[in-house]
């Protein structure tokens, strides 16, 4: 009689964990959660976030916090990566300089990780970081990030840069301008070639003096700093600034 009494003390007390276990999932699925991501982007990449596993509901609002600014913004709840796998999927390209903050709101009753990156047209990784990893044109910038099960807003504030300028620029003249450049150059060049070929042939026949040497390298460089003159003359003279 005092086992079979303690058999169902047990069996209740057992039934009560389990029921108090369920009612805590629920509290804490039901309980908000949130959290705040900065990145920087530049003018015309696409920013991506990566959300696995597949969500069924997600919400996503865009908000230029420079009002006008253009975005485009596009979400596929069931996204087939070829690296990731099975994913929700959401991707933004700014489309001005500027803040804009990205709001994504969604409930998962189990843990989930998301993966952060941009699609780059110029891989910048002053912009990007060193500890990014970079997969062609994608740039990982945050590997995967797991996640407890429950009611989730992430909030993402980009920061979209312009495009960063080359490191070497070179302006071309107009078409009618770079008549008279190549023509300049041409003869200025036909001149020193002469003169070098003609100082060498001379030198195998007889010792040329090092005056004569001099002679040809201050002329090489004399008409190499004529032939740049020209070229800035030019480009930003005649062309009204290029």
């Amino acid at each position: 009689m005092v086992g079979e009494l303690g058999v169902r003390v047990t069996r209740k007390r057992s039934k009560q964990r389990k029921g108090f276990i369920r009612e805590l999932r629920k509290r804490l699925i039901a309980k908000p959660h949130s959290t705040l991501i900065t990145f920087d982007v530049a003018e015309g990449d696409i920013f991506i976030i990566y959300i696995r596993p597949v969500l069924e509901r997600v919400s996503v609002d865009c908000k230029p916090l420079v009002r006008g600014n253009p975005y485009d913004l596009s979400i596929s709840t069931n996204y087939t990566d070829n690296f990731y796998g099975e994913t929700t999927v959401i991707w933004m390209k700014p489309g001005a300089q500027g803040k804009y903050n990205l709001t994504i709101t969604f409930e998962t009753n189990e843990a989930w990780d998301y993966i952060l990156g941009v699609y780059s047209r110029n891989v910048n990784m002053s912009l990007y970081g060193k500890n990014a990893k970079v997969y062609g044109r994608f740039i990982e910038l945050q590997r995967p990030y797991t996640r407890t099960s429950g009611n989730w807003t992430i909030n993402i504030v980009l920061d979209s840069h312009g495009e960063p300028l080359p490191a070497f620029v070179i302006n071309l003249p107009t078409p009618l301008n770079s008549v008279l450049l190549a023509t300049v150059t041409g003869l200025v060049t036909y001149f020193n070639i002469f003169i070098l070929l003609d100082t060498y042939f001379k030198n195998l026949k007889e010792t040329v003096s090092n005056k004569r040497w001099l002679f040809c390298g201050i002329t090489m460089l004399a008409s190499a700093l004529m032939i740049y003159e020209l070229y800035i003359f030019t480009v930003f003279t005649l062309s009204g600034g290029g």
